[in-house]
């Protein structure tokens, strides 16, 4: 190879011609996935072939795992919404918001972590596109998922349930809450915990319970904002099994 050659190798994985049946396709676009060149171009003279072929397959992984989730999303938004993808992306076009949103939840969806998390963008914009007075809703709920993982959603799905300490709350009555020993343990978050809910307290998730209390310890609950994010969560969760004890039954 000389001195100013470069490398120009294609990627092996599903191209988005592949992928683009019933409106993906646009998706990978909004993710921007669909215009970016599925090649790898090194102009370093210094790297080996060998080196430059195994560089491609890491990006042709990426890319492919990134389209793999955005036509996750795309399948759920279609049977949340009853109506085709192409559909759906056509009445976008018409909404300078909607678009907004689905391109942010899109582009969220294409690099989650979690199944789960797909599912819940997938949600998310779905309940905005069928109910205009939610759109900015959605929006805001688009751009704080985006911002936390599965570890996140465990934390919340545990604060969800009553808790092993009770409180009295303000108006006389009793909270189930959650020291933070117990919540680690049940979430098993380990050591992680401080990270992770600083992060659900900053995105409006959940809030701390002990504040203001003589005998201070902290007991965090969820907000109801994230209450709103697990009901979508406990959405798809029914929609995989809506009927748990017949299907264990049959």
């Amino acid at each position: 190879m000389s001195d100013g050659q470069s490398w120009v190798v294609p990627i092996g994985a599903k191209t988005v011609g592949a992928l683009a049946g019933a409106g993906v396709g646009g998706l990978l676009v909004l993710a921007g996935l669909g215009t970016a060149n599925p090649l790898l171009v090194v102009g370093a003279p210094a790297i080996t072939a060998a080196t430059t072929e195994r560089m491609t397959e890491f990006l042709a992984k990426r890319w492919a795992d990134r389209a793999e989730r955005v036509e996750r999303f795309g399948v759920t938004v279609a049977e949340q919404s009853g109506t085709s993808l192409d559909e759906l992306l056509d009445d976008a076009l018409t909404d300078p918001r909607k678009l907004e949103v689905l391109a942010r939840a899109v582009e969220a969806a294409s690099r989650a972590l979690d199944e789960e998390k797909i599912d819940l963008l997938a949600r998310v914009y779905v309940v905005g596109v069928h109910d205009q007075a939610l759109i900015d809703e959605s929006s805001i709920l688009v751009d704080s998922i985006r911002q936390i993982e599965g570890p996140h959603l465990r934390v919340m799905q545990v604060l969800a349930t009553h808790g092993p300490r009770v409180l009295k709350a303000g108006d006389g009555g009793q909270i189930n809450a959650w020291p933070e020993p117990e919540l680690a343990a049940e979430a098993r978050t380990g050591e992680a915990l401080p990270a992770l809910v600083a992060k659900l307290v900053s995105l409006g998730f959940v809030y701390d319970e002990g504040i203001g209390r003589i005998d201070y310890e902290p007991y965090w609950q969820l907000s109801p904002f994230g209450q709103n994010c697990l009901n979508f969560l406990s959405q798809r969760q029914a929609s995989a099994d809506p009927d748990p004890d017949r299907s264990a039954s049959e």
